[in-house]
């Protein structure tokens, strides 16, 4: 028996009468591996009850919190995303022995030292800025830092390369960590963290009150978390030997810790000069193809990457998959492998015939 973990991260802004208060917050759920199946058909019996009941026509099974907003919150109305929520609580987060851990950092002093800074830098540079490069994988450190779980199978949220901290190579050490571009979108466990997080953000942001170790637990309650399976964390001054990096120059890089296999989608209008490579990612992911896309990353429990012609060709030894949205697309894929690397293909058209849809006009 082993644990699964996945972990998300925020930050949270208050502003009352006698100031603001600034933290970075974050969400691990955790679950045994045996449990682990009804979850996920719990997870996904909700999803599509969400998507019947809305009309979203998505092959996609998992969803972000901001997917679901999206979906639900009209103008300012908060209601139907809070009792959509409370809902997926009962109905897949209780119902499956799932623990849920709410992180939120904080510190009581003014002034943080950061190596390689002449200067210590304000509290609020370092939650704003310097927490917010890696802070995806502190709420699970501290999860498992504090229970003393190892041999853990961990998803992360992406995060950007930083330096390594001693609280990662902590959790590296003594886990199996796999850092998942767009897991909110593709990763159920990582989904489920965004979506608890944004509960509650949501709750404490309405409440207005800075967050307290003894009382949040009990405050939350009545929004329908179990007691036994809630747990509550607090990052403090405590443990900044932990969170704060001791070289700067030793970086992490989260593309070596992506799951395998690695689905490549290969950029058409980038590469001959029509759109910079900004505007086409945002174009792809406009696009109803990347609904097939990300439902296919899903189901093969792995990551994803638009191809960068200057980045990944040293990684493409280990193999993936390439995915072509174009003819450009499909003889650069057949270029690749008649160069010898081990890439499966597909086309867009073959990817949206695999989920059902209509590759008519592809």
């Amino acid at each position: 028996m082993y644990w699964l973990f996945g972990s998300d991260e925020d930050i949270l802004t208050l502003v009352g009468r006698r100031g603001s208060f600034l933290s970075r917050i974050g969400v691990a759920v955790g679950i045994r591996d045996s449990d682990y199946p009804i979850f996920r058909e719990l997870y996904y019996e909700f999803m599509d009850r969400f998507k019947s009941i809305y009309g979203i026509n998505t092959p996609r099974r998992v969803f972000a919190s901001v997917d679901v907003r999206g979906a639900l919150i009209e103008g300012s109305e908060l209601r139907e995303y809070m009792l959509f929520l409370r809902d997926f609580v009962n109905d897949v987060v209780n119902a499956s022995n799932l623990y849920v851990n709410f992180v939120f950092a904080s510190f009581g002093k003014s002034r943080i030292s950061l190596p390689g800074k002449e200067k210590p830098v304000s509290v609020k540079t370092f939650i704003e800025s310097t927490l917010k490069s890696y802070f995806a994988y502190i709420p699970v450190w501290a999860v498992v830092h504090r229970t003393g779980i190892k041999g853990a199978r961990i998803y992360v949220d992406a995060f950007s390369t930083s330096p390594e901290t001693p609280a990662w190579r902590e959790l590296y050490g003594n886990n199996d960590v796999y850092v998942v571009p767009n897991g909110d979108k593709v990763n159920l466990l990582i989904s489920t963290s965004d979506l608890l997080l944004g509960y509650i953000g949501t709750i404490i942001k309405l409440r207005n009150k800075k967050p307290d170790l003894t009382e949040l637990k009990s405050y939350l309650k009545p929004f329908g978390f179990d007691n036994e399976r809630f747990r509550v964390y607090h990052i403090g001054s405590r443990d900044l030997g932990y969170i704060i990096y001791e070289d700067p120059s030793v970086k992490l890089n989260p593309l070596h810790h992506r799951p395998s296999p690695i689905v490549y989608l290969v950029p058409e209008l980038s590469p001959v000069g029509l759109l910079s490579g900004k505007d086409e990612k945002k174009l792809i992911e406009a696009s109803p193809v990347y609904e097939y896309v990300l439902r296919y990353v899903e189901e093969s429990e792995g990551s994803l990457k638009i191809l960068s012609f200057t980045e990944d060709f040293k990684h493409l030894s280990a193999g993936g998959v390439m995915v072509s949205l174009g003819e450009h697309g499909k003889r650069i894929a057949e270029y690749l492998r008649l160069l010898g690397f081990p890439l499966e293909h597909l086309s867009a058209r073959e990817l949206i015939s695999l989920y059902g849809g209509d590759s008519s006009d592809e």
